[in-house]
C-alpha cells in the first residue's frame, strides 16, 4: 500500500535521482 505522501516524495527523488530511488524501490 502506497501513500500520496510518498508518491509526491517519489517524484521528487526521481527528478534528483530516479536510479537510486529505483533501486530502493526495488529492492522493497
Amino acid at each position: 500500500i502506497m501513500h500520496p505522501d510518498r508518491s509526491e516524495v517519489a517524484k521528487r527523488l526521481q527528478i534528483e535521482r530516479p536510479g537510486s530511488y529505483a533501486l530502493k524501490v526495488n529492492i522493497r
